[in-house]
C-alpha cells in the first residue's frame, strides 16, 4: 500500500524482531541471512531517519497557522464497480504547536467502528525538538496496546540531528538496538549516516548512508553500503533527476542482485507539478528484466485548497510530507485534501485507493487557547472522538456532556490528552462540564460533526 504518510513504516518498525547476528556473518552463514540482514538494516534506518523531522521548531510558525490536520482516513476497494469501504484512520493532536499524540486506528466491518491498533507519543526538549518517540502497538496474537520502541533523539550545537538510538524489548529487557549517527558538509547538508548494530555490548558499523549533491546544493543521489567483515559493499541507489529549481522530476532506484552482487534497477518515479509547485502526479514504473524497459506500475493524483498556503496549517511534527529524504523537493506550496491512488492493470489505470485529509480551523494557537480560557478542546468540530486538555496540575477530571434539552448523556473520568469516544453521540450540539473535585472548572460547547 502506498500512503501519503508513514504509517505503516511505523507500526512495521515497531513490530520488527531484530535478529541476532554475531561481529561478523562466516561465509557458512546462508545468502538468505545476508541478504535478511542486509534488508533489516535497510529498512531500519530508512524508519529512523524519517520518523524524526529535525527542522526548524513547529513553534516559531504558531503565529501563522490557521488551520491543522486532525486525521487523514484511508479508503479502499477490491474492484471500480465495488463501493468504498474504510481501511484506516490516523488522528493526531497538538499541545500549543507540538504534535504530541498520533493514533491509528483499522476499520473493523463486522462492528462498524474504528479499532485502535496502534499509538506513537512525542515528547520535546526545550528548543521544540523532538527528545523521544514511544511507540504502542498490539504484539503478535495480543489484544492490547504494550510499549515496543523507543527513539531517543540527540542534536550538535546547531540544533541538527547528531544521533538517534532506537530502543527495544528484548526478552522483556529493554535494551539498544540500533544507532545511527549523522555527518554534514561545510553547507550544513547531510552528508552521510553510519547505522550500527548493538552486538554483544558494543556499536558495530554496519550500513553507511552516503548522499551527493549538485552546485546548486540539491539532491542528486543516495547510495546505501553494507559493512561486511571491514568491506563497504553497495546495497542500493537511488538517483534524482531535479529542475533548476531544485524540484525532483524522476527517481531511479537501484538495488543489489543477491547472486551477482551488482546494481539492477528496480524501479523510478516520474512527478508532475502544478502552477503552485505543487506535486500533481506521480508516475510509478517497475524494471521489466525480460524486456530490459520501464513497465508502468501506478499512479498517484494529488488534490490541494488552493487559499491555503502551507505555511499556514500545523502539521504533525513527524511529516516529511511524502516520507521521503527528497522531500525539501517535493515541497507543498497549499495544503493537500486527497490523494488517489491507481494501479495499472490490463493496460489501464485502476482506482482502487485514496486518503482524505480532515482538517480544522485554528484561529489561535492551542497553548494561546489554554492561557485564555484555561483549556482547549480538539478536533473542533469533533467527529468520533473529542481531546480536551487543560492549565496547571494535570490530573484527571470529571468530564459531562449534555444535550441541550438538559439531559446528562455521557459521564466519565478523563485525563489531559486522552480521546473520549462520542461515537455513540448523534450530531449537533452539545454542553460539556469539567469537574474538578465537584467544583466546576471549565464548561462549553461541543460540536459533533461527521
Amino acid at each position: 500500500m502506498r500512503t501519503f504518510t508513514l504509517l505503516i513504516s511505523i507500526f512495521f518498525l515497531s513490530s520488527v524482531i531484530l535478529v541476532s547476528f554475531g561481529n561478523s556473518l562466516p561465509s557458512s552463514i546462508s545468502m538468505d541471512a545476508k541478504k535478511e540482514r542486509m534488508v533489516y538494516l535497510k529498512n531500519m534506518s530508512e524508519k529512523m531517519y524519517l520518523l524524526i523531522s529535525a527542522n526548524e521548531p513547529m513553534i516559531l510558525k504558531s503565529a501563522l497557522l490557521t488551520h491543522k490536520l486532525d486525521s487523514i482516513v484511508s479508503e479502499t476497494r477490491s474492484t471500480i464497480s465495488d463501493p468504498w469501504h474504510k481501511e484506516w484512520k490516523s488522528e493526531f493532536t497538538y499541545t500549543g504547536s507540538w504534535n504530541n499524540l498520533w493514533i491509528e486506528s483499522e476499520w473493523n466491518g463486522e462492528l462498524l467502528k474504528w479499532i485502535v491498533n496502534g499509538r506513537v507519543e512525542w515528547a520535546y526538549n526545550d528548543d521544540g525538538l523532538q527528545e523521544t518517540m514511544t511507540v504502542y502497538a498490539i504484539p503478535e496474537e495480543g489484544v492490547s496496546l504494550v510499549k515496543s520502541t523507543v527513539l531517543k533523539i540527540e542534536y550538535d550545537e546547531q540544533k541538527r540531528l547528531k544521533s538517534i538510538i532506537y530502543e527495544e524489548d528484548m526478552e522483556s529487557v529493554w535494551g539498544e538496538a540500533l544507532k545511527q549517527e549523522y555527518f554534514y558538509d561545510s553547507s550544513g547538508k547531510i552528508s552521510c549516516i553510519d547505522t550500527y548494530m548493538m552486538q554483544e555490548g558494543a556499536w558495530l558499523l554496519a550500513m553507511k548512508d552516503d548522499y551527493t549533491y549538485n552546485a546548486n546544493g540539491h539532491l542528486t543521489g543516495m547510495s546505501t553500503l553494507f559493512i561486511e567483515e571491514g568491506e563497504e559493499i553497495i546495497f542500493s541507489s537511488t538517483l534524482y533527476t531535479v529542475d533548476v529549481s531544485g524540484r525532483v522530476i524522476t527517481t531511479e532506484y537501484s538495488i543489489m542482485d543477491f547472486y551477482s552482487f551488482e546494481l539492477v534497477k528496480l524501479s523510478k518515479t516520474d512527478y508532475e507539478y502544478t502552477a503552485n509547485g505543487d506535486v500533481s502526479v506521480s508516475y510509478g514504473w517497475s524494471w521489466d528484466d525480460t524486456g530490459e524497459v520501464w513497465a508502468r506500475s501506478y499512479k498517484d493524483e494529488y488534490s490541494y485548497n488552493n487559499s491555503i498556503s502551507m505555511g499556514n496549517i500545523l502539521f504533525p511534527s513527524y511529516v516529511h510530507l511524502l516520507g521521503q529524504f527528497e522531500a525539501e523537493m517535493l515541497s507543498f506550496q497549499r495544503m493537500p485534501t486527497e490523494v488517489l491512488y491507481y494501479d495499472y492493470t490490463d493496460n489501464a489505470y485502476v482506482h482502487l485507493e485514496k486518503e482524505t485529509y480532515f482538517y480544522s480551523e485554528i484561529n489561535t494557537t492551542i497553548a494561546r487557547t489554554i492561557q485564555e480560557k484555561g483549556y482547549a478542546m480538539y478536533p473542533v468540530p469533533a467527529g468520533e472522538k473529542v481531546i480536551f486538555t487543560w492549565s496547571g496540575e494535570q490530573k484527571p477530571m470529571r468530564l459531562q456532556i449534555f444535550s441541550m434539552d438538559g439531559r446528562l448523556v455521557k459521564s466519565r473520568e478523563l485525563e489531559s490528552l486522552v480521546p473520549v469516544d462520542v461515537q455513540d453521540l448523534n450530531e449537533g450540539l452539545y454542553m460539556f462540564r469539567l469537574s474538578d473535585d465537584n467544583r466546576i472548572t471549565y464548561k462549553g460547547k461541543l460540536v459533533i460533526q461527521r
